[in-house]
């Protein structure tokens, strides 16, 4: 049992720790996401210092940790890009997203099936719980980058929309699996409910929150980002609870937040009084995220659980992360016209190598348990697999740094 004095030592410490790698990037060339994870690893489930077994604290708490972690990230997101680079970008951005997605999806299903001789649906849920990079991960990787403005919008579209699609097919095929059938009917509420209710909601509460500040600007000034971030997370929830997806409507709401200026005069004069508020909100975001994510990183090492690691285990997820890796190289080229001259080897380094796995294909991976499925397999893999390309997106920004900051 940890003591208060110890705790509360522990917790100033990873955020230090969080903030010393985050400032040294440059120099020793590795960012704080592995280091973290395998800190949280270390003293959790392998140290035992921290008890993260099942029922425990730790472990029941995890839907809670996860639901504030993707408010703060994605409200972030959303916050750093602009709506008319987004625009921009955002058709090269949904090719790219959707066939590599895709393809990545079905060749890891098919690897695992063959592998591992699995039931048909548990391998594609495996598969497809992978198939995309991580939206809460990589903000933080693109924070400590010089990659342009068009590339990052790019790939944090990516990462939000395949974060979600990581969730949606996967569910779907559980749904499957335990009523034997498809539910055409509940298959397009999902595609609807993701495509354009979970956006227009987003932006509807968008425009509601700018009108409050902007009628109240004079009582809620001083309490701009509290409140917003208030407004932030009863949103998701909100969206959670009309069974919509809140990464999307938490994201859409940023972007039309801090936009909505520009998308025209009217907007431009009528938000002219609370332009400082915009910034003031940006500015806190930023570092409250960068506090959230240090914390999420060292907590998802805390909740991994390998509990029957064996060498077909261990062989078959490094293959999954070499695939993983491999698949994104081969379809990088789609985003060839955004990458900048200036920089264009050290752009194409860092996004073949982003391909760290995070929140969403954890969350497949404790399913099953809740489910009542046998799909122990299926957690252990899913669980190497997200250490194993962290550890490759390791490796990718080092190779980046000494490339990008090299004087």
């Amino acid at each position: 049992m940890i003591g208060v004095t110890a705790l509360f030592l522990a917790f100033s410490g990873i955020a230090f720790l969080g903030y010393i790698l985050t400032a040294l990037f440059a120099k020793i060339k590795i960012a704080n996401i592995l280091p973290l994870m395998l800190l949280g690893l270390l003293v959790g489930p392998i140290l035992h210092w921290i008890n993260t077994g099942p029922g425990s604290t730790v472990v029941s708490i995890s839907p809670y940790v996860s639901a504030i972690a993707i408010a703060f990230v994605l409200f972030d997101v959303g916050l750093s890009l602009d709506i008319k680079i987004l625009g921009e970008v955002i058709l090269k951005a949904s090719k790219f997203t959707f066939e590599l997605a895709m393809f990545t999806g079905i060749i890891l299903s098919l690897a695992i099936f063959f592998i591992f001789r699995w039931n048909l649906y548990l391998a594609f849920i495996a598969g497809f719980a992978l198939a995309g990079p991580s939206s809460i991960i990589l903000p933080s990787a693109t924070k400590i980058t010089k990659i342009n403005k068009r590339l990052r919008s790019a790939l944090l579209f990516e990462s939000v929309f395949t974060d979600s699609l990581q969730l949606m097919i996967p569910i779907l095929l559980f749904s499957m699996l335990t009523m034997g059938s498809l539910n055409l009917a509940d298959n397009m509420r999902m595609f609807v409910n993701f495509f354009l209710i979970s956006p227009v909601f987003g932006a509807i509460l968008a425009f509601f929150w700018v009108f409050i500040l902007e009628e109240f600007s004079q009582y809620s000034k001083r309490y701009s980002w509290m409140l917003t971030i208030t407004m932030v997370i009863g949103s998701y929830g909100i969206a959670q609870a009309l069974q919509l997806y809140g990464a999307v409507s938490v994201f859409v709401f940023g972007v039309v937040l801090v936009n909505i200026p520009k998308l025209s005069r009217y907007l431009e004069k009528y938000t002219y009084d609370i332009k400082k508020e915009f910034i003031h909100i940006r500015d806190y975001q930023r570092e409250i995220t960068f506090f959230v994510s240090t914390f999420f990183f060292f907590y998802i090492g805390l909740v991994f659980r390998v509990s029957e690691l064996n060498n077909l285990l261990l062989v078959g997820s490094i293959i999954l992360a070499i695939i993983i890796f491999l698949a994104r190289y081969l379809f990088v080229p789609i985003l060839n016209d955004l990458f900048s001259q200036r920089n264009l080897r050290s752009e194409k380094i860092f996004t073949t190598f982003d391909v760290a796995r995070g929140l969403s294909p954890a969350i497949i991976a404790t399913m099953p348990e809740a489910l009542g499925i046998s799909g122990s397999g299926l957690t252990d893999l899913i669980f190497l697999t997200i250490i194993f390309t962290n550890i490759i997106m390791t490796a990718g920004l080092f190779i980046y740094a000494k490339r990008a900051f090299k004087k």
